[in-house]
């Protein structure tokens, strides 16, 4: 069986876009917060059922909750271990 894994990616350093599964739902929810603010947690309206589609939604957040534009200082989407 599969284990479905958290994903998130660091933002400019200083902001993290994160994608979890909903346990027992089969989607997905996407959430970003400032390193310095952790508990100031944007998380999207809706869950998705595709992963690629729920990472974009977080890197949305990411972009319109912290006025924020991608550079190249911005990570990869890694899987955490759970």
């Amino acid at each position: 069986m599969n284990i479905l894994r958290t994903w998130r990616r660091h933002h400019s350093g200083d902001m993290i876009a994160q994608v979890k599964p909903v346990e027992g739902i089969g989607t997905w929810e996407a959430s970003a917060w400032l390193v310095a603010e952790p508990s100031k947690v944007e998380r999207s309206p809706r869950s998705f059922s595709m992963l690629t589609e729920a990472q974009s939604a977080a890197d949305a957040l990411a972009t319109t909750a912290f006025d924020h534009q991608c550079t190249v200082t911005c990570g990869k989407w890694l899987a955490r271990a759970r």
